[in-house]
C-alpha cells in the first residue's frame, strides 16, 4: 500500500507541545491553553469494512483567560489537567481513509481533528504510494473558514498540526511532536542469530503481578531496559549496562503498581524497541 504515515497499534503513544487560543473580536475576551498533549491508542475494534481505534488524550499545562470590561484588562491563570477519549475510524478500502469521531466541544484542539467533511483534496489517507520523501503535508478545508494544516512522517505519524477558524470567534492551535513511543514486535524474534536488538512480547500478558521480558542482541553492546506508564514516567529500570550477544530474560514484579497499561522500552545506542504490558488485578 505504500508509505505508512500514521502507524496504528494498541500502545502507540505521541507527545506534543501545544498551544490553543480562542478569542472574541467583538468582546475582546480570550482564553489560551498551553502545555503538553499525550495521545495513546488504547483499543481496536475490527469490522468488515473498517477498524475503529480508541484514542485517549491527556493534556497538562496552564489555562489563561483575558477579559476587558470597560477600559481594564483582567487576567487569570489556573493549572490545566484533563483527559478525554475519542475514536479514529480507518476504512479498509483503497489507501485507508481515516476520520476522527470526537464529540468533545473542544475537539478542534486535538491533533487528530481529521474531519470527514474535508474536501477530497484535503482528506487524509493512512497509506500513500506516490510520495518520494518520507514526509507529506496535507491542508484540509471545510465549512468555508476552517483549515487544518498537517505534516506526517513515515513510520512516525503526525509531526506538526496547525488549525485556524477565522469565521466569527477566532480559534487557533499549534502542535509540535516532542516524542513518540511505537509498539514494535519483530517477527524474527525466534531467530537464534539476531542481527540487532529484538524485544519479544512479554509473557504472560495480561499479567498479575509478574511478567517475563526477553530480548536478544546480535553483538555485545550497551542496553537500557525500562518500564514506563502511560504518561511516559519511568516506574522501573530493569537493565542499564552491557549485555552479550544472544538471548536475555528478566522478570518485572509489578507488586504495588496500579492496574493499567505499561510500556517496556529497550534501547541500544543505535535503536529503540517497545512493547506493551497490561497489569490486571
Amino acid at each position: 500500500m505504500g508509505h505508512d504515515l500514521l502507524p496504528l497499534e494498541i500502545g502507540n503513544r505521541w507527545v506534543y507541545d501545544y498551544r490553543a487560543t480562542q478569542s472574541d473580536p467583538i468582546q475582546g475576551d480570550a482564553e489560551s491553553d498551553s502545555g503538553t498533549a499525550t495521545y495513546l491508542i488504547v483499543s481496536r475494534q475490527v469490522h468488515a469494512d473498517s477498524t475503529i481505534w480508541g484514542i485517549r488524550e491527556y493534556r497538562e499545562g496552564a489555562h489563561i483567560e483575558f477579559w476587558t470590561p470597560i477600559q481594564y484588562t483582567y487576567r487569570s491563570q489556573r493549572p490545566l489537567k484533563d483527559t478525554t477519549s475519542f475514536d479514529l475510524v480507518e476504512y479498509h478500502t483503497g489507501n485507508h481513509r481515516i476520520i476522527c469521531r470526537n464529540t468533545n466541544v473542544k475537539a478542534w484542539q486535538s491533533v487528530f481533528y481529521l474531519n470527514e467533511e474535508a474536501s477530497d483534496t484535503g482528506r487524509f489517507f493512512r497509506y500513500h504510494s506516490t510520495i518520494d520523501a518520507d514526509t507529506l503535508g496535507v491542508i484540509a478545508r471545510w465549512r468555508y473558514s476552517l483549515e487544518l494544516d498537517l505534516t506526517f512522517r513515515e513510520e512516525v505519524g503526525i509531526t506538526r498540526v496547525g488549525f485556524t477558524n477565522r469565521g466569527g470567534a477566532f480559534y487557533y492551535t499549534r502542535h509540535t511532536l516532542r516524542s513518540q513511543t511505537l509498539v514494535s514486535v519483530d517477527s524474527s524474534a525466534q531467530d537464534s542469530h539476531p542481527n540487532g536488538l529484538i524485544l519479544s512480547p512479554c509473557y504472560p500478558n495480561p499479567f498479575n503481578p509478574q511478567t517475563t521480558i526477553s530480548f536478544s542482541l546480535g553483538t555485545h553492546e550497551r542496553v537500557r531496559l525500562t518500564i514506563v506508564d502511560i504518561l511516559g514516567r519511568i516506574v522501573s529500570t530493569l537493565w542499564d549496562g552491557d549485555a552479550g550477544a544472544g538471548a536475555h530474560s528478566l522478570v518485572w514484579d509489578a507488586t504495588g503498581r496500579p492496574t493499567g497499561m505499561y510500556f517496556c522500552i529497550a534501547k541500544t545506542p543505535s535503536v529503540s524497541k517497545c512493547t506493551t504490558l497490561l497489569l490486571v488485578r
